[in-house]
């Protein structure tokens, strides 16, 4: 071992009584760049769920609305005379 070597292993054994992590710079680059990764899948993820969120939303207000709608002339029909078997498909209508 050189004394550079010496140098920094002294250097790197007080630093870490200290508390602190001594990293080479490609160890360090490498940690950011897969922390800088997962930042990216989880901020793809919760957008994601934002935007499901949001669908889901609208989809469940249009499928209230449609189904207010129907009872609303389901009643209707039903006050002027339709019958019940009058306003189930039979299936053949388009």
């Amino acid at each position: 071992m050189s004394d550079q070597d010496d140098e920094i292993a002294t250097v790197k054994r007080f630093l870490e009584a200290r508390g602190f992590t001594v990293l080479r710079t490609k160890s360090y680059n490498a940690m950011k760049e897969r922390h800088y990764g997962r930042e990216c899948e989880l901020r793809s993820q919760v957008e994601h769920n934002e935007h499901t969120r949001a669908w889901a939303n609208r989809a469940f207000d249009e499928q209230r609305r449609l189904s207010d709608r129907c009872t609303f002339l389901y009643g209707e029909a039903m006050a002027r005379g339709a019958t019940a078997a009058d306003l189930v498909g039979d299936g053949d209508t388009p």
